[in-house]
């Protein structure tokens, strides 16, 4: 579909990052990732949010990466957390202009 704003296509690669220090992100992030995993989506998990997170959740099937990687591989980045993760998120992203949904 073309629009004045472009053109779009569904993303094939997205990039997940939370909150670190939450058990409802961590379990809100392993079921968005199975979810995406379904549909046929490759899924990475930010390495800081894997490493605090992944004790509660099994996140071995999914890619975990960095920043750098995120942004010169993924489509999208979601982020689970509040305002401050999101714009965390956003300073780290903001020059490979990978789009955030929060």
């Amino acid at each position: 579909m073309n629009s004045a704003f472009g053109s779009y296509r569904s993303p094939r690669t997205i990039a997940l990052v939370g909150k670190y220090h939450s058990p409802e992100i961590a379990e809100s992030l392993g079921r968005l990732a199975g979810y995406l995993h379904e549909r046929g989506v490759a899924v990475f998990v930010e390495r800081e949010t894997a490493e605090h997170i992944g004790k509660q959740v099994n996140l071995s099937r999914w890619v975990t990466c960095g920043f750098n990687d995120i942004g010169a591989h993924a489509d999208l980045a979601i982020v689970l957390g509040g305002d401050g993760t999101m714009l965390n998120a956003a300073r780290r992203l903001a020059r490979y202009r990978v789009p955030l949904v929060g």
